[in-house]
């Protein structure tokens, strides 16, 4: 009889202590929810004045940041989009992955044409971040009309020019020997 209680005792307190593990993880991640939070928060009052987009990858919530800088002609711009990690900790001040490119918005008989200068993905290589920059600069570009995106390869790209030029096509654009290109609508 005095067995059976104390099987019965050990299987409560193996119960109650899986129920306080639950609990702990619970408000370990109501914690880090609130610090995400917060960090969101941040983001969206120091780029009050930027186009902020997010999305998903692994479960890891990332933000991508549109910043236009006028150039000296009139309707040519310059874009730069930055990705960072939306984390727990503070947030990051160096972004993961970059893109720079040159808008040039001619009047509106002329063709508008954007020439992506870099993409850099840092030390976040193969892990999709730089297409989704991309996909980001594309639908950019189609809602304010241009037509064309043009860029050269960079030959001494560290991720070597076989694979960038694979990138450039599994994006959709036409890879030639040292250049790149997607039309986005066409001339009339």
């Amino acid at each position: 009889m005095l067995f059976k209680w104390k099987k019965l005792y050990i299987l409560a307190e193996e119960r109650l202590e899986k129920q306080r593990e639950y609990i702990r993880k619970i408000k370990k991640d109501k914690i880090s929810y609130d610090n995400i939070m917060d960090n969101l928060n941040f983001i969206l009052d120091k780029y009050d004045d930027y186009n902020i987009n997010m999305y998903l990858y692994n479960d890891q919530p990332y933000y991508i940041v549109e910043t236009w800088v006028p150039d000296i002609w009139e309707n040519d711009y310059t874009i730069e989009l930055h990705t960072y990690k939306l984390e727990q900790v503070p947030v990051r001040t160096s972004p993961i992955t970059e893109l720079s490119a040159k808008l040039r918005l001619n009047d509106f008989y002329e063709e508008k044409t954007a020439y992506i200068e870099s993409i850099d993905t840092m030390k976040e290589l193969r892990q999709g971040h730089g297409s989704q920059i991309l996909k980001r600069f594309i639908y950019i570009a189609k809602n304010i009309g241009v037509s064309k995106i043009k860029g050269k390869l960079y030959i001494d790209t560290p991720i070597g020019i076989d694979n960038l030029k694979k990138f450039y096509i599994k994006n959709g654009f036409t890879v030639r020997k040292e250049s790149f290109f997607i039309v986005l609508k066409e001339h009339i």
